[in-house]
C-alpha cells in the first residue's frame, strides 16, 4: 500500500487495477462522512486533478488523482451509504478502481 495526497491510499491489484481509499487519518479529519461523490467510470483524469469529494461532519476533501488515470469501477454501496466508509476503509471500504494511463 502507498500513500499520496494527504489522507489517501493506493493498492495495485495483481489484475492490473489500481484500488484508492482513504486513511482512517483522513476519516478522523473529516469526521461522519455524509456523502461521497466519485468521479464517472471510464473517466480519464490527469495527476492532482479531483477524482472525487468526501463530505463529512467536520470537513470537506477533495480526493487527489494520484497519476494519469482512467476510472474503471466506482464503490457505488459507498455512494449510496456514505456512512459505511468507516467500516472498513482499507478493505471493503474502498473509493475507486483505476488503471494507470
Amino acid at each position: 500500500m502507498q500513500y499520496f495526497g494527504e489522507y489517501f491510499w493506493y493498492l495495485e491489484n495483481d489484475e492490473g487495477s489500481i484500488t484508492i481509499g482513504i486513511t482512517d487519518e483522513g476519516l478522523e479529519e473529516t469526521g461522519d462522512v455524509r456523502q461521497i461523490v466519485l468521479a464517472e467510470t471510464e473517466e480519464e483524469l490527469n495527476a492532482d486533478e479531483g477524482c472525487g469529494t468526501i463530505r463529512g461532519r467536520d470537513s470537506y476533501m477533495e480526493i487527489p488523482a494520484p497519476m494519469d488515470l482512467r476510472i474503471v469501477e466506482r464503490n457505488e454501496f459507498l455512494l449510496e451509504n456514505p456512512e459505511l466508509v468507516h467500516e472498513d476503509p482499507t478493505g471493503e471500504s474502498w473509493l475507486l478502481k483505476v488503471e494507470e494511463v
